[in-house]
């Protein structure tokens, strides 16, 4: 008698590939949503309308970024904030030229910083992981961050990379404007916070500071801080950071995609 898991995995295995791919999940979205054009008209307009000559630090009310947004047509302003902070665009030159490298989160708003807030990526020697699945769990796995997330625990790679063992708690704890992509615990009652940057984006350091602060707040622990970068949808860097966020461990990894063709889902 075939179970439903067997035939569920026939039905994927018969069922022919998109003619679009959705492997470049992340990609696509970026170019046919997020506009670059009607950010960098909106983020020029807050920053003119509220710049005085002579300020290290630029802070905006969340209204005001919030009225600005809806000017432009961007219905979730946290959006534009998300576009500069994580890298996927260069704030414009004109504010680059008053000496204003990035942007960052304050109590009621947000600021624009002298002081840069992306990581250098370390020097690092790529190991290799395979990854076994089903193969037709691989089809399903988009170029985006949720399915990153899952080869990361597939792939084993929080408890290698910590000498200890790691389980996963949940992803995507959000608390206010601070959202965490991954949570693991360890046997000694640590929380790991893990921030996954796509391959489009940077490492920005005060998304590491708030998620520690806000996994502290919420969990009343110990917190390891951690970003897992996406150097393409097979080759990742994970990084340790400390107090002062610095960088003080990091390891290269592939993870290579190995299809264990007709696997009962019950070996998972």
């Amino acid at each position: 008698m075939i179970g439903p898991s067997s035939r569920f995995l026939r039905w994927a295995l018969r069922r022919p590939r998109p003619e679009i791919s959705i492997t470049q999940g992340t990609t696509k979205y970026l170019q046919t949503t997020l506009k670059p054009g009607k950010y960098e008209s909106a983020i020029l307009e807050i920053f003119n309308e509220n710049y005085r000559e002579g300020l290290d630090r630029l802070d905006v009310p969340m209204d005001v970024f919030r009225e600005v947004c809806q000017r432009h047509g961007i219905a979730n302003h946290p959006d534009l904030y998300y576009y500069y902070a994580k890298g996927r665009g260069q704030l414009p030159e004109e504010i680059r030229g008053k000496g204003f490298l990035s942007l960052g989160i304050i109590e009621g708003g947000y600021c624009f910083s002298k002081e840069s807030q992306f990581v250098t990526l370390p020097d690092v020697r790529f190991e290799e992981r395979r990854v076994e699945l089903p193969e037709p769990v691989f089809r399903f796995l988009r170029d985006d961050e949720q399915s990153h997330i899952s080869l990361i625990g597939y792939a084993g790679i929080m408890t290698e990379f910590l000498g200890k063992p790691a389980f996963r708690v949940q992803s995507h704890a959000k608390s206010g404007e601070t959202e965490i992509d991954d949570i693991y615990a360890t046997m000694e009652e640590e929380i790991v916070a893990i921030e996954v940057v796509g391959v489009v984006e940077q490492v920005n350091r005060d998304q590491i500071r708030r998620q520690a602060e806000t996994a502290r707040r919420i969990f009343n622990a110990k917190v390891i801080s951690l970003a897992v970068k996406f150097i393409d949808d097979s080759k990742c860097i994970v990084m340790m950071f400390d107090s002062a966020l610095n960088v003080v461990k990091s390891q290269g990894y592939t993870l290579t995609k190995v299809p264990k063709g007709q696997t009962s889902i019950s070996h998972f």
